[in-house]
């Protein structure tokens, strides 16, 4: 039943639908009763976008802390980037750092989340995000000189892996696209 709270459009689909079925009904019929199921049907629907609203799945708690984890590397608060990883990810964590230090982003944008799978049952709670990400930038040593530098961008498959610790989401590992893979340089 997550559906019902994770797409508002299947309840307006669902919600338009049925009141067409109903008012058709009622236009051939006159039938007083069809047109009481198209106001309760308009009730139910309003509630259920009202519920819709009010709860957050944790498929949209990845999505946010997606788009603010976007946010700082393009302010490349590498700090605040490492913060979010899970406390048992040294190695991914260390690699994160270590990509935080190479690069200078100016623009990262996520383009699309194609997927979002929450595993409840693991323990502790798992979810694999898959994002496409468009990233301008250089490298901080091109950067660091004022000849020659540089900007470059491109687009990234991104693989992030969730751990729940502590009643928040973690980043447990993530793998991408070479980044050299489709760069486009500028001069």
């Amino acid at each position: 039943m997550t559906w019902v709270v994770e797409e508002p459009l299947y309840i307006v689909i669902l919600g338009v639908l049925t009141m067409a079925v109903l008012g058709f009904g009622w236009m051939q019929t006159r039938f007083r009763g069809l047109l009481y199921g198209i106001c309760g049907t308009a009730v139910l629907m309003t509630v259920l976008l009202l519920v819709e609203g009010w709860v957050r799945t944790e498929a949209e708690r990845i999505e946010a802390l997606l788009y603010d984890l976007a946010r700082y590397v393009e302010q490349n608060d590498a700090d605040t980037i490492l913060a979010h990883f899970h406390s048992e990810a040294v190695p991914s964590r260390e690699r994160a750092a270590s990509e935080m230090a190479t690069y200078q982003f100016e623009t990262v944008t996520i383009r699309r989340i194609t997927a979002i799978e929450v595993d409840r049952g693991a323990s502790p709670p798992r979810a694999l995000a898959f994002v496409r990400v468009f990233a301008e930038g250089s490298t901080r040593a091109a950067a660091a000189s004022s000849v020659g530098v540089r900007r470059g961008s491109v687009t990234l498959d991104v693989e992030v892996t969730f751990r729940k610790e502590s009643d928040r989401w973690r980043i447990f590992d993530y793998r991408r696209d070479d980044p050299f893979m489709g760069v486009k340089i500028h001069e």
